[in-house]
């Protein structure tokens, strides 16, 4: 069974393959392309949110596996845009998460495995180190 979201994207294209059968000056001509029209604005919006949910649970996701991550990064206005794994010159590992506002900063967590239970790392890979926030930034 298709999940009702990805169902959505798949009307427009019945639609149109439907309008290619359709005879020109057919009755239902007009309203198969209104219909088609509507479905793909649909198919558009849902993706849409879709996107915006997505980008809602990759922050939370990076909230979550970050030992002292400040409640302050989960904020309704701010997106996650871009993740990467980095390492400085003496090769220990960073996260760098780079969002629409400010650019956050974690070390890896694997540094202080003697330390940490394995269980913990697992669950918290990251350490926050710092954030850069964009407003105070010039260029």
């Amino acid at each position: 069974m298709i999940a009702p979201v990805k169902r959505t994207t798949h009307y427009p294209l019945l639609l149109k393959d439907l309008k290619k059968c359709t005879s020109v000056g057919h009755p239902d001509e007009h309203d198969l392309e209104l219909a088609f029209v509507a479905m793909e604005s649909l198919a558009q919006s849902v993706d849409s949110i879709k996107h915006q949910e997505e980008e809602k649970t990759d922050l939370y996701n990076a909230y979550h596996s970050t030992v002292n991550c400040p409640l302050q990064l989960l904020n309704a206005r701010r997106r996650l845009l871009m993740q990467y794994d980095v390492t400085d010159k003496d090769k220990r590992p960073y996260h760098i998460a780079i969002c629409s506002d400010l650019i956050m900063l974690t070390q890896s967590q694997a540094l202080k495995k003697k330390k940490l239970e394995q269980n913990e790392m697992n669950e918290k890979p990251w350490k926050f180190i710092c954030w850069l926030d964009l407003k105070e930034c010039t260029v």
